[in-house]
């Protein structure tokens, strides 16, 4: 992505794959978006276990905003205003990827809204051997990761080659009968050919890939020289794909909660533990620091300040992470959260005894939405707590907007969590800035009854998940010095 991160080097750190199926050990991780990433090792040492080599020392992964002046997406040309606004855009297309997924639509729902490329963050890894650096858009609604591959019959733009498999010593395509092929969803076999496993992945703006899948060797950069390799990693080699992708990019990088993403297939590489704390890069458009993702023993969230709450585990169709949001407050107003729809398809925990979840974590969405009637009695809280002019958005985006140049003085919100997780939310977490004058609540009501808790409530704070105890923490921190 740009010259600050460091190439990838010789000498990697390599994982072995056990013999047996190589998917039995694997765990499902967090739908995090993204990452235009460089790695940095505690440690040189691995410990071999169940065939896999788990890090000792963690190992971090640098998450480039792609609003942000290191980004190689970043347009200096662009009016601030401008920016924030498509970035609104995309958090709405995001949301309605997640709605679409969750609800069976009816016909005249706007799939045009729906685009490929609605990812905030940007991921850049190497794929095979020797490696080749790919530059994808992360995904966190979607398992498999794809590239564009030669030979390419329908292909969009890209700045980068496209890969070519016969140039890679480990590439190997999976047949229909390979466990690797039956790990991802929606496969099928060639007519010509009924050994080879094909996929097919579409958009709501009828974008789509088409082509094989594929395992080569994965390659993360290191900032110490010695990259983190991933052997045997399931992706898809496209070679018909066509819509509205960026130039920049090579494909998509699938970081949903399916056993096909790529950060599931580190399974106990990172004994279930990852985490990441998120700066303020669209309000704070001129910073330069980076977003953080942790694993293993990096990824421990401990100390003072922390609250956690139990992850709940989800339709076996769905690829994201739920939780339970018992209530809000605003000040030392609390109002009881509830979910009006008894045929939403949301998460259940394995003991039962939380009930459904009812909100889904996503680093991908900018925006918190929340069921429609709460959200009017969260709005109208908030707006007799701040005694500023109130403006509309001429986006039409956000309803509740104060005009302002200042930073804005507005109530702490407070999102309960399921066991006790009380999680405190500054005018920073609850409000965005369209304009030099303008400051919209960075919450919105949601269309259907899926409630999604997005990227802008989550910065500066720590956000660990162990997958071992299934348990989310968050521990408020200032993420540029993380």
């Amino acid at each position: 992505m740009m010259s600050a991160v460091v190439k990838m080097l010789e000498g990697a750190v390599e994982i072995p794959r056990p013999s047996i199926n190589p998917f039995q050990h694997l765990m499902p991780v967090t739908p995090i978006i993204a990452a235009y990433s460089t790695s940095t090792f505690d440690t040189d040492s691995a410990q071999t276990i169940t065939g896999y080599s788990v890090i000792c020392g963690g190992f971090s992964v640098e998450l480039i905003h792609r609003d942000s002046p290191i980004s190689p997406l970043y347009n200096p040309l662009e009016r601030p205003s401008k920016r924030v606004a498509n970035a609104l855009q995309r958090s709405i297309n995001h949301a309605n990827r997640i709605f679409k997924a969750t609800y069976s639509f009816p016909s005249n729902w706007p799939e045009s809204t729906i685009m490929p490329d609605s990812g905030e963050y940007l991921m850049k890894i190497s794929i095979g051997t020797p490696p080749v650096e790919i530059l994808g858009i992360a995904d966190t609604g979607s398992d498999l990761s794809w590239i564009q591959c030669i030979p390419c019959s329908t292909c969009f733009k890209q700045k980068s080659p496209f890969f070519d498999p016969k140039n890679s010593e480990t590439y190997e395509e999976q047949t229909c009968h390979s466990s690797q092929c039956k790990t991802v969803k929606g496969t099928s076999c060639s007519a010509d050919n009924e050994e080879t496993c094909h996929y097919i992945i579409t958009y709501g703006d009828r974008s789509y890939s088409n082509g094989i899948v594929a395992t080569d060797t994965v390659t993360f950069g290191s900032t110490t020289g010695q990259p983190f390799r991933l052997p045997q990693t399931i992706f898809g080699c496209g070679h018909n794909n066509s819509g509205l992708f960026r130039e920049a990019a090579s494909g998509m990088i699938g970081l949903a909660r399916g056993s096909a993403s790529l950060i599931s297939q580190m399974g106990s590489t990172i004994d279930g533990k990852f985490s990441y704390c998120l700066v303020h890069a669209i309000s704070k458009p001129n910073a330069t620091t980076a977003s953080k993702m942790n694993f293993g023993s990096r990824a421990v969230v401990s100390g003072f300040r922390v609250v956690s709450t139990p992850l709940l585990t989800g339709d076996p169709k769905l690829s994201f992470y739920f939780l339970r949001l018992e209530a809000m407050s605003v000040g030392r107003k609390r109002f009881q959260y509830y979910s009006s729809s008894t045929t939403s398809p949301l998460a259940t925990t394995s003991s039962s005894k939380l009930g459904k979840g009812n909100i889904i974590i996503d680093s991908g969405t900018t925006l918190t939405y929340l069921q429609k009637d709460f959200y009017n009695k969260l709005e109208s809280a908030m707006s007799e707590g701040i005694k500023l002019e109130r403006v509309n958005d001429t986006e039409h985006n956000l309803s509740l907007c104060y005009k302002t140049s200042l930073d804005i003085k507005a109530p702490i919100i407070t999102a309960h969590f399921a066991g006790g997780a009380n999680v405190k939310l500054k005018a920073s977490n609850t409000f965005i800035r369209l304009s030099k004058n303008v400051v919209c609540f960075a919450f919105k009501p949601a269309e259907l009854d899926i409630a999604i808790f997005g990227n802008m409530a989550q910065r500066n704070f720590l956000v660990g998940y162990n997958l071992k105890k299934e348990r989310l923490s968050f521990k408020p921190i200032d993420c540029t010095k993380h």
